[in-house]
């Protein structure tokens, strides 16, 4: 994957060098990622083995109220758009907190993870339909097309996001909807610290999107309705504690205050996260 994945242009230049991995970034759209020279089913069934084992599942159950909260705001989403007698695939389900609430919304909803200890831990523990499958998203068969596919923080885990959407369209209905998030290139945390930034250290995340190579991404295949950021409290908080030791800055002291610099940060698209709600797009779209 020397070539960009978003964009396939040849041209791109040295991001950081940070011993697990190399990033770059394209010269013609911006993305930055892992050139990889393996194959990638290869890669990526490598990349599971080595990071979600059990102690990444350990790691998920000590933060259970974080993702929980996470769950309930995709929940949302989809409830604006779906009904809950809706046909859902939920691709990368991890440790099944958003299978757990849908079921519970009367979705009927079916997760897909990689990892086998997390499948396990799913299963024992929120009795969700979860099925362990790794590789090509085409490979699989399934007895019905969706209403709709969600993806969280998964695409910047997939070393060729075209052939990826490309089967999730396969798999949706003619007007079916995608919901997605991925970290955002363009995020505070990462203007902060810059090359250091602990999101780009993490060698399991193979692209970085910001809003512009994301929405370049996914008008390839999808009508987008609706495309937003969303900034973390706890990681705002964080950050403008590590900004206030090095610069002349006074953190707010009031809600108002913190409010303003998180609602800015959001509506300029540098918030932690970016969302994107797209439909398939048709011949007349």
């Amino acid at each position: 994957m020397n070539d960009c994945p978003v964009c396939s242009s040849k041209n791109f230049k040295d991001f950081y060098n940070y011993g697990s991995h190399q990033l770059v970034t394209c010269l013609k759209c911006g993305l930055v990622y892992q050139p990889i020279s393996i194959d990638h089913n290869e890669y990526s069934n490598n990349l599971v083995k080595e990071v979600y084992d059990e102690n990444w599942v350990l790691l998920q159950d000590q933060y259970k109220m974080d993702t929980f909260k996470h769950a309930s705001f995709s929940l949302n989403l989809l409830r604006a758009y779906l009904s809950s007698d809706s046909n859902i695939l939920e691709i990368g389900s991890g440790t099944g907190e958003f299978l757990y609430l849908a079921q519970k919304y009367k979705y009927n909803i079916l997760g897909v993870e990689p990892s086998f200890t997390a499948c396990t831990y799913a299963v024992e523990k929120y009795q969700v339909n979860i099925i362990n499958a790794i590789g090509n998203l085409n490979n699989l068969k399934f007895d019905q097309q969706f209403d709709a596919i969600c993806f969280w923080h998964v695409l910047e885990h997939i070393p060729d996001p075209h052939t990826f959407l490309r089967a999730v369209k396969n798999h949706l209905k003619k007007d079916g909807l995608v919901f997605l998030s991925v970290l955002n290139l363009d995020s505070f945390t990462n203007q902060i610290y810059d090359t250091l930034s602990p999101l780009f250290s993490e060698h399991d995340h193979l692209l970085h999107f910001s809003a512009t190579t994301l929405k370049l991404l996914m008008n390839n295949y999808f009508k987008i309705l609706s495309f937003f950021s969303l900034e973390e409290d706890k990681r705002l908080e964080s950050d403008l504690n590590a900004l206030s030791q090095v610069q002349l800055l006074r953190k707010p002291t009031d809600i108002i205050g913190w409010l303003d610099i998180k609602s800015q940060l959001e509506c300029d698209n540098h918030g932690h996260e970016l969302f994107c709600i797209a439909q398939v797009k048709t011949s007349a779209s």
